[in-house]
């Protein structure tokens, strides 16, 4: 019997801490994302998932028409097509009106596609800045800016995916391409201004001068009459933040994990916390699919053989693997257990896990994340398990 005690006490001891380990939602599971992601919950109000480009484009349009007195946007790709035109001269004309416009986008990932476009900016009405990858202290080779931040009056804002431009919505008959999946989030309240400290930040990084419009006030961490969603954005700055946050924040979510966890992903080649943190969960019973892009909806061809090389380590465990067919996806989301989520521009990918700036918003919502789940679900219609030799 004196034997079998320290067995029975090593039971106990794992069947507890499994039973009472920190869940969504709670306080304790809270306080560690505190910790590890140097952030904190903040109110969110009237949040709306916004899928593809034809939900997305009305609110963003929505958003910069409404502006009263400043607007900050951050892109990773701004080039020239018709969306973006559209886009551009309404915010012209918002500009002219009065509104103080703040633009920054990231110059390795458009001027591939319209350096003449790009030149043209500088005429506008516009305070444009950007972000050059090949030079400078903070500004180190192929690390690029990868975050799409719209910020209204501090009021108002979308954080997500999309990029202005028109892969996300139906292009004109007679083509048959059909428009990519893709996951923008709108939010009110005061988890807005944490959205705009970060712009602010980055702002601050390539020499823009201080947006001295903006008035700095603490954020309550309380939502009034319980109408609002605590909510946490979350970015990740690996040339500024000396940890990486977004990573702790998958680890974390994935930990937690009991019953479910779906995640999509344009590419697909995670940090190697998030990996081991996967395999654990999938040992433990947890059911993981994960929906990515084959070789015939990726747009960068070329990361495709890399993303073959982690399939080995899933497949064995049991995880689910789903290649896009037919089209691409883009968006970039997490959903755990049905009731907790994860939205923004981060990548399931090496570059975002350790080379990017990116950002996110995480927050426990079953009504929400059961939106999402269903949407998860229609993309698994439209791909098909990958083909391999072993596994």
């Amino acid at each position: 019997m004196q034997k079998l005690l320290p067995i029975i006490l090593m039971i106990f001891v794992v069947c507890s801490s499994s039973a009472f380990a920190a869940y969504y939602g709670s306080e304790e599971f809270e306080a560690i994302l505190d910790n590890k992601t140097g952030t904190s919950l903040s109110c969110a109000y009237n949040i709306q998932l916004l899928r593809q480009g034809e939900e997305s484009f009305p609110v963003r349009e929505h958003v910069i028409r409404n502006a009263e007195s400043y607007l900050l946007i951050q892109t990773f790709i701004f080039r020239k097509d018709r969306v973006s035109e559209e886009f551009l001269d309404l915010i012209v004309e918002r500009a002219e009106e009065g509104v103080d416009v703040k633009f920054i986008y990231d110059w390795l990932g458009s001027v591939i596609f319209s350096p003449l476009f790009l030149c043209s900016l500088k005429e506008l009405p516009i305070d444009f800045r950007t972000h050059v990858a090949f030079w400078g202290n903070q500004r180190r080779v192929n690390r690029i800016w990868h975050e799409k931040i719209i910020v209204a009056d501090g009021s108002s804002a979308i954080i997500g995916g999309m990029h202005f431009d028109e892969a996300t919505l139906d292009p004109p008959k007679p083509s048959r391409v059909r428009p990519a999946r893709d996951l923008d989030i709108y939010v009110e309240g005061p988890i807005v201004k944490h959205i705009q400290d970060s712009f602010v930040e980055n702002w601050g990084i390539i020499g823009g001068e201080g947006i001295h419009f903006i008035e700095s006030e603490p954020v309550p961490n309380e939502c009034k009459d319980d109408e609002g969603l605590l909510m946490r954005f979350v970015s990740q700055k690996p040339l500024t933040h000396e940890d990486y946050r977004i990573n702790n924040l998958y680890v974390e979510a994935i930990n937690a994990a009991r019953e479910t966890i779906y995640l999509e992903s344009p590419f697909f080649s995670p940090a190697f916390d998030i990996m081991d943190a996967l395999v654990k969960a999938a040992r433990r019973g947890v059911e993981i699919k994960i929906l990515i892009n084959s070789f015939f909806t990726t747009d960068l061809i070329w990361r495709y053989p890399f993303t073959r090389l982690y399939y080995p380590v899933f497949l064995r465990e049991g995880i689910e693997l789903y290649e896009m067919h037919g089209r691409m996806t883009h968006a970039k989301y997490a959903l755990f257990d049905g009731v907790y989520s994860i939205v923004g521009s981060y990548n399931l990918d090496f570059r975002s896990a350790y080379l990017d700036t990116e950002c996110v918003v995480a927050y426990y919502s079953p009504e929400l994340t059961a939106e999402l789940t269903y949407w998860f679900e229609e993309g698994l219609t439209e791909a098909r398990k990958p083909l391999t030799l072993f596994w």
